[in-house]
């Protein structure tokens, strides 16, 4: 096979090393078995359209950068404590027979409350107080209300109380009412920085 080379030399003063081919060249291939074959010049296209052109720019002064001012580091608060008390007791009942009452509280939040008390004042048309559990605390207890300390209810405990009050023979309705109170408290701390 021979090759010649068709086109214009790229660099005429250099005779002693080979001729290369203009930029528009083309090359063609002589073979014993096969007539002149005249190839294309070997030129690949750039089609990827995710592929641009570099961009270059005339190095110059970067502008000056001014320091970031200091930001507060801001704390989340804790999450406040929710107690919830409810009542329940049989819509009607027949004369002479004992009101039973179940009190519940529960902590319904993430927190802890602390000194959790229930105080329920003794209605009008009750006659005497029946069966009480727990016992009632004597220093919440009058002769006008029940009360009971739980101290500390934690995150998603509950407390039930039992209850039943003996009405009078001429009362015609009954409308009892509890109380719940706790205590929440929240403590932060400052670290004094930048002092020599």
């Amino acid at each position: 096979m021979e090759v010649r080379s068709i086109g214009k030399p790229r660099n005429r003063g250099n005779r002693g090393g080979p001729r290369g081919l203009g930029p528009l060249g083309k090359c063609t291939v002589f073979s014993n078995h096969s007539a002149a074959r005249t190839h294309p010049p070997l030129i690949t296209p750039i089609e990827d359209p995710n592929i641009e052109p570099a961009q270059f720019s005339q190095p110059g002064t970067l502008p000056a950068v001014s320091p970031t001012p200091s930001v507060p580091r801001v704390v989340a608060d804790p999450p406040s404590p929710v107690v919830r008390i409810l009542v329940r007791v049989p819509a009607d009942a027949a004369p002479g027979d004992d009101l039973k009452y179940i009190i519940t509280v529960q902590n319904v939040s993430q927190a802890d409350a602390h000194q959790v008390a229930v105080r329920n004042p003794i209605p009008e048309g009750v006659l005497q107080v029946g069966k009480v559990e727990p016992q009632p605390d004597a220093k919440l207890t009058t002769d006008k209300q029940l009360g009971w300390s739980f101290g500390t209810l934690k995150a998603g405990e509950k407390k039930t109380i039992e209850l039943a009050f003996k009405t009078k023979p001429d009362v015609k309705e009954i409308k009892n009412l509890a109380y719940v109170r706790f205590e929440h408290g929240e403590a932060v701390t400052t670290k004094i920085t930048g002092r020599p």
